[in-house]
């Protein structure tokens, strides 16, 4: 009877130890790891080539608020395009080759993804270079004509198309997408040489800067890729005669197979899409075809209300074959002066076949009835030393300085101190300026932006930066 009620005992302290075991305070139970907060991109990282696309998203974890998307570097590599204001998503595009870093911000939290652009490799045939001649080898796009004549223009030939230009030729009896090469002469003995590569419609006869190539890569070759009056150039380094350059040619910059205007009368119908001040005289303004080769012819014209802007028309008499242009626009107001002409903002255009164009314009440098005056001033920039300023025998500050746009533009700097350059006199209404670089015998080198610098009426100190 003893052994019976010492086993029950037993038994009861049993289950008195196994409940007691689940307690939340035991210190024996595992303690819940808590969840950290913060914020994490998907994915983490992605390889991109050029003109690719790809989506990232952004989870919060126990946050709340908007998300701020950046990159870094800003241009170049990527664009980004986030789906909204604070949006989860972000869209990114990849432009050009490089290595760019993603952040999403919400507070005081930040994740990052990192996005390589790289472009696809491309093989290419193995041409025999000729001996004390330049050669550059090309891929050149698809294009719906049935034929091309390609033509390398540059700094031999003091950026004339009428003077002697080298043809290439088709090298593997592919046109496109297929490999050319073309191979001149090093004309004034330096070793090195700078040009663009531009097509043509077979049997157009025109040869013209309107079409060139406006993106591409060097592959394999001592050159580089460097800007030239707005657009960028093929630069046959120290050391290429002899060699073989190769480069991958992926867009034309305007459609090649469009035959180009072949010189003579040309009718302007522009349509000004602009938002009028109340009370606007709309008779004041007066515009002005610009062009290369005699600065800018002004329009007698008619003007209609077309809605929701003003169409003027006007004819320009003898308009050069395969000449591009752009507009100029300036306006008097009522018992004053007028306002200085304003550059259209954005690409040149050129001039159909037909002679006849329709082109709409809402976009100048600056706003017409609102000019920045004019005055005198001091401009100092400062270059960076990649851009090493000692191997110019002069420093020229360019602008629109006369009336007629940028006639008689340049203007000699004063050197400062190293790489600091300044000019100071007196600058017109709207201007803008960029800076070259000159040394006798050698071709002029545009440092600085593409774009020319706007002044924004109160700033007169820039920097530029060379890589």
């Amino acid at each position: 009877m003893k052994a019976k009620i010492s086993l029950i005992a037993l038994l009861g302290l049993f289950l008195i130890g196994a409940v007691s075991c689940k307690k939340k305070d035991d210190p024996a139970s595992p303690t819940p790891v808590p969840v950290k907060k913060g914020i994490t991109i998907t994915p983490a990282s992605v390889s991109l080539k050029p003109g690719e696309t790809a989506v990232l998203t952004a989870t919060l974890t126990q946050i709340e608020g908007a998300i701020d998307w950046t990159v870094e570097p800003a241009e170049g590599v990527i664009s980004l395009d986030p789906s909204g204001a604070g949006s989860t998503k972000c869209g990114i595009e990849a432009i050009g080759e490089g290595t760019a870093t993603v952040t999403a911000t919400c507070g005081e939290y930040k994740a990052t993804c990192t996005v390589e652009v790289k472009n696809a490799e491309i093989k290419h045939p193995t041409v025999q270079p000729t001996e004390g001649m330049i050669t550059i080898a090309f891929l050149a796009p698809e294009v719906s004509c049935d034929g091309l004549v390609i033509n390398m223009f540059g700094d031999f030939q003091d950026n004339n198309t009428e003077d002697t230009s080298y043809e290439a030729s088709v090298y593997d009896g592919t046109q496109w997408p297929g490999w050319y090469v073309v191979t001149f002469p090093d004309n004034d003995g330096s070793g090195t040489a700078q040009g663009k590569l531009c097509p043509q419609a077979l049997g157009s006869g025109v040869g013209t800067w309107n079409y060139q190539a406006k993106d591409f890569d060097i592959i394999e070759g001592p050159a580089e890729r460097v800007g030239d009056m707005g657009s960028d150039a093929i630069k046959c380094n120290d050391g290429c005669v002899g060699k073989v350059i190769y480069v991958n040619v992926k867009q034309w910059s305007g459609d090649p197979c469009s035959v180009p205007f072949p010189g003579g009368d040309v009718e302007f119908n522009i349509i000004l899409t602009n938002e009028f001040p109340e009370g606007f005289d709309i008779s004041t303004i007066q515009i002005a075809v610009a062009h290369w080769d005699v600065g800018q012819d002004e329009l007698t014209y008619d003007f209609t209300y077309v809605g929701p802007g003003y169409k003027f028309t006007g004819i320009v008499a003898d308009f050069p074959a395969g000449q591009q242009y752009k507009y100029n626009i300036q306006y008097t107001p009522d018992g004053g002066e007028p306002s200085g002409w304003i550059w259209e903002k954005g690409d040149d255009r050129s001039v159909p076949y037909s002679g006849k164009t329709e082109d709409e314009v809402a976009v100048w440098e600056s706003e017409p009835w609102n000019p920045i005056p004019g005055g005198t001033g001091k401009f100092t920039i400062t270059f960076s030393e990649g851009c090493n300023m000692a191997q110019y025998e002069k420093v020229i500050f360019t602008g629109n300085f006369a009336e007629e746009s940028w006639g008689d533009s340049q203007r000699e700097m004063t050197k400062e101190a190293d790489n600091v350059y300044s000019w100071e006199g007196e600058f017109p209404d709207n201007f803008m300026y960029k800076v070259i670089g000159r040394t006798e015998g050698a071709e002029d080198a545009w440092i600085g932006p593409g774009d020319n610098w706007k002044f924004d009426g109160a700033t007169f100190e820039q920097s530029w930066t060379c890589e």
